[in-house]
């Protein structure tokens, strides 16, 4: 029984080598598969890595150009207002030149001034120390020329008479 059982611990020990003598080979195979995989996976890392650089890269360039967008629009309709403002200023400007040509036409063929009107040089702003004097209060050109003559006379109670109350 001793033998037997010595024949069958070596038949089980010499099945057992003889398996892991097969498996041997599998083994090498399994080992190089494992370290191609693991540099695969390596090789993974690296180019999703980059792939995140890049993406990273590109969102910080739409978020500047987000913002050059923004700053760009603002710009327009500051330009869109000062472009309006100037066709208004000169549509007005226009207006001023036609009325400064109407009164300088009239002003070279209009009839002679009038005693107490003022003269046309007092029309275009010119208006000599010399003409002034007591002109009465019949109009408000006139009750100011009054007002200013009885200033450079040093008559104060005159002057306080050409103010309304």
């Amino acid at each position: 029984m001793n033998t037997t059982r010595n024949i069958g611990a070596l038949l089980g020990a010499s099945a057992f080598l003889l398996l892991l003598a097969g498996c041997g080979g599998d083994v090498k195979q399994l080992q190089q598969e494992n370290a191609a995989l693991r540099a695969e996976v390596e090789a993974l890392r690296a180019s999703s890595a980059e792939a995140e650089a890049a993406r990273a890269a590109e969102s910080k360039r739409l978020q500047a150009d987000a913002q050059d967008v923004a700053r760009l629009r603002g710009e327009v309709t500051r330009l869109r207002t000062t472009a309006k403002d100037a066709e208004e200023l000169r549509r007005e400007n226009q207006l001023l030149k036609a009325d400064n040509q109407k009164l300088r036409n009239a002003a070279r063929v209009g009839p002679a001034p009038a005693p107490d009107d003022p003269s046309p040089t007092t029309a275009l702003g010119n208006f000599p120390r010399e003409s002034w004097s007591l002109a009465g209060y019949t109009s408000p050109e006139s009750a100011l020329v009054s007002a200013i003559w009885s200033m450079q006379q040093g008559n104060p109670k005159q002057y306080f008479e050409s103010l309304t109350p």
